[in-house]
């Protein structure tokens, strides 16, 4: 994501301005929080094994799905 900032950043901002782009980058960070906050799943007091069966569930229920299809 770096990459893409450092290489976008002068020729956005003489387009939009900085104003602009930083609103842009907000919404993105912002969009990148609520994903974070939505999907990946809470492992705080878990132990690891908890955290291992949370994530082997998941991955058994994508496997049965492919195999049901």
């Amino acid at each position: 994501m770096i990459f893409f900032v450092l290489k976008f950043f002068p020729s956005i901002s003489l387009q939009i301005g900085f104003h602009g782009l930083f609103w842009i980058y907000a919404a993105c960070s912002l969009v990148g929080g609520l994903f974070g906050y939505i999907f990946v799943p809470e492992t705080k007091g878990k132990s690891l094994e908890e955290i291992e069966q949370i994530f082997s569930c998941k991955q058994r229920s994508i496997e049965q799905e492919q195999l049901d299809e």
